[in-house]
């Protein structure tokens, strides 16, 4: 699936001399599961840390950051291609000799719309070490941090899976040196890498310089 915008070429990183994107030493160690964001308090959206109950009793800290709001291109390209299934109907409806293969396309760009929508996000969380993709329609993303942070950091370069444009930059790129990463971006500038059990992952928070310390400070635990 193809969105009208593209990542950006990346460019130089200020990544902290020696960081590295190796896995969580316990990747599996066993957490009380973070609160789905319906669960966080209002306000909390504006707070570098807010305590919100956990499902285990109690009170947890946690920080949660909005996603960046879509560029006017962004979202001139998801309206763009949310409008491709109805237009594939309208041909059937006018043309039925090619109405069977326009059906049909809408049917298979059905589900890869639904994914697209899911994996783009509307915030991230962090809390017991756990970085909670926050996607629409009630997606949720779960990757155990590792320490590490690279911010600011440059777009990838070439997208291998995913969508470039529609609902977000979502799925899997190469960045600047071919290390595989994967992306839950809504702006393509002000980008924040951290180190996961499943490799690198790309966001874009609305405070992109709070976040990063939340990652690499005392604030996770």
């Amino acid at each position: 699936m193809r969105g009208i915008a593209a990542l950006a070429p990346a460019g130089t990183s200020d990544a902290p001399p020696g960081a590295s994107f190796g896995a969580s030493s316990n990747p599996r160690a066993p957490y009380p599961r973070a609160p789905y964001l319906t669960d966080v308090p209002a306000g909390a959206y504006d707070a570098t840390m807010t305590d919100v109950p956990s499902e285990s009793g109690g009170a947890a800290r946690h920080n949660v950051f909005p996603a960046r709001p879509f560029s006017r291109g962004m979202l001139l390209s998801t309206t763009f291609v949310s409008l491709v299934p109805a237009g594939l109907v309208v041909i059937a409806l006018v043309q039925p000799e090619a109405g069977v293969a326009m059906l049909g396309l809408a049917l298979l760009l059905t589900p890869l719309f639904h994914w697209a929508v899911r994996q783009s996000p509307i915030a991230y969380e962090i809390a017991h070490r756990r970085l909670v993709v926050h996607g629409r329609l009630a997606a949720r993303h779960t990757f155990v941090l590792d320490g590490t942070v690279r911010y600011p950091a440059p777009p990838p370069r070439m997208r291998l899976f995913g969508s470039s444009g529609f609902f977000g930059h979502t799925g899997w790129f190469l960045d600047a040196e071919g290390t595989m990463v994967r992306a839950f971006v809504t702006r393509a500038e002000d980008l924040v890498v951290v180190g996961t059990d499943r490799g690198p992952i790309v966001v874009s928070p609305a405070r992109p310089e709070a976040f990063a310390e939340a990652v690499r400070g005392g604030t996770v635990r």
